[in-house]
């Protein structure tokens, strides 16, 4: 199963939760068991939206309840190694252009060729509530789409390799800012 059949199989209108809320919910039980009440800190989402999703993510075998609660079977497992190899854990960041905003980074790798002037993930940053920037790493530069600029990105000490794409998300809470930039980025896989 890849990421976009979550999308149908997972997201209805009543679920209070979106692909992009699922997809990091899998990217913490990868990392570690979490109850329901970790994952409505980890993911800002109520009690019965993360019932909900916990539920979803059980009935579709992508996890499994343990006493100590959730844990991804074999199917997450590889959802989770996809959304890992992909998509950076974000990073928190002070970009000189968003002075006052909480901001996050986050690396979608070898999808620089899927960007054309950025216009596309700002707009998708608008639906999910941040501001977004939108980098390519390009010739061993961090670089604005189509343009000769060199970007800075204080305190961003990632790994970048050819055709990297750094999304710089901005909202008012780092959950926030998080969130938002981790639907941006699943767009660009």
């Amino acid at each position: 199963m890849d990421l976009k059949e979550l999308d149908g199989v997972f997201i209805d209108n009543r679920s209070g939760y979106s692909l992009a809320e699922l997809a990091l919910a899998i990217r913490f039980l990868g990392e570690k068991t979490m109850g329901r009440s970790s994952l409505m800190k980890e993911t800002g989402l109520g009690e019965a939206t993360v019932k909900t999703m916990m539920k979803k993510l059980e009935d579709e075998r992508i996890a499994k309840k343990t006493p100590r609660g959730l844990v991804l079977s074999g199917r997450g497992k590889k959802i989770f190694e996809t959304l890992e190899k992909r998509i950076s854990d974000p990073v928190v960041v002070r970009p000189p252009w968003k002075a006052g905003k909480a901001s996050v980074a986050i690396v979608v790798r070898g999808a620089g060729k899927k960007i054309r002037k950025g216009i596309e993930q700002r707009d998708e940053g608008i639906k999910a509530g941040v501001a977004v920037t939108t980098l390519v790493f390009d010739d061993g530069k961090i670089r604005f789409p189509g343009a000769r600029n060199v970007a800075s990105l204080k305190d961003f000490d990632v790994m970048l390799g050819q055709g990297d794409v750094i999304i710089v998300s901005s909202a008012e809470s780092v959950l926030q800012a998080r969130r938002g930039g981790f639907a941006v980025c699943l767009t660009l896989l």
